[in-house]
């Protein structure tokens, strides 16, 4: 499987997503608008909106960043899982066709089999998911739901394993 992710220091990016976030509330909160000299009043307006602009330019880049690598992660896995479905779905004419595929779900039952090492990454995915959600970045709605379906697919497969012997032994 290509399934290969670049190792990110999580207590690094999290300390570096919190420094940017309070930067950017203490630039709102600390920063006057105007500032009085006397003769000379100055305009803090331009320079505290692009300071506050920058921050949640970075900060929206170092979320981007999580969530496209999230997404690779996943979509690896998803076509992982599709080419072994796919497999599993083969049309069969004849004999020497059911055999080869029995022979092949047979396979799937050792232990150093694809579906453990998919039922692996799909572990890998959670944690980076807990981390991510930790940081608060969201997801689209139906991202979350591939997700969820592809957090079930372990539980999923033995069905699908069986449903199909049975139509091949029929």
């Amino acid at each position: 499987m290509a399934y290969k992710s670049v190792e990110i220091d999580e207590t690094l990016m999290r300390q570096e997503l919190e420094f940017i976030r309070n930067h950017r509330y203490s630039v709102m909160e600390n920063c006057a608008h105007f500032n009085d000299f006397g003769l000379l009043i100055m305009d803090n307006t331009p320079f505290k909106k692009f300071v506050i602009d920058h921050c949640l330019a970075l900060e929206e880049e170092l979320k981007n960043y999580l969530r496209n690598e999230f997404l690779d992660q996943m979509r690896i896995v998803t076509n992982e899982i599709n080419a072994f479905k796919g497999r599993l779905d083969e049309n069969v004419s004849s004999i020497d066709d059911v055999i080869a595929l029995l022979s092949y779900i047979d396979t799937l039952k050792r232990q150093d089999n694809k579906v453990e090492e998919i039922a692996d990454y799909i572990d890998l995915l959670a944690k980076k998911a807990d981390f991510i959600e930790s940081l608060k970045i969201l997801f689209p709605e139906d991202t979350m739901i591939r997700y969820w379906h592809l957090r079930n697919w372990p539980r999923t497969i033995d069905t699908w394993i069986k449903q199909r012997t049975q139509q091949l032994l029929n």
